[in-house]
């Protein structure tokens, strides 16, 4: 079986992230305007997003579909929930950092992040072999 070429599942990748963002800030806005307090909105909207890219990675990112087990949604569900937290640590380090500042941080670690959750999700989370 020849294997999709990685560029052009990383491409897929950065779509279907592109999708579980605004499904995120969607699900974010609704629960905001039904009266859902913010830190509960931002949570539920992180969730579907998460929800979203692993349930689209396994079906568009390879070239076959990759099927669902529970093993594998549980280190899905623990890698991201532990990437968000270094993420977010790291953005708020290289923040401090005068010379820096937030947006630049934000966007460089916006970066390693998109390609270590690829790398996670390519060769760990939807290895089929």
């Amino acid at each position: 079986m020849v294997q999709y070429p990685i560029i052009l599942q990383y491409f897929r990748y950065l779509i279907i992230g592109v999708i579980s963002n605004i499904y995120s800030f969607v699900v974010y806005k609704t629960s905001i305007f039904i009266g859902i307090e913010v830190d509960i909105s931002s949570v539920y909207g992180m969730l579907v997003g998460i929800f979203n890219t692993y349930i689209l990675s396994r079906i568009y990112m390879k070239e076959n579909v990759v099927l669902h087990s529970n093993k594998r949604l549980f280190f899905f569900l623990i890698y991201y929930m532990l990437a968000i937290y270094i993420t977010s640590q790291s953005i708020e380090i290289l923040g401090n950092i005068e010379a820096i500042g937030n947006n630049i941080s934000w966007l460089f670690c916006t970066i390693v992040a998109s390609i270590c959750n690829f790398i996670f999700l390519s060769f760990i989370t939807l290895k089929t072999n």
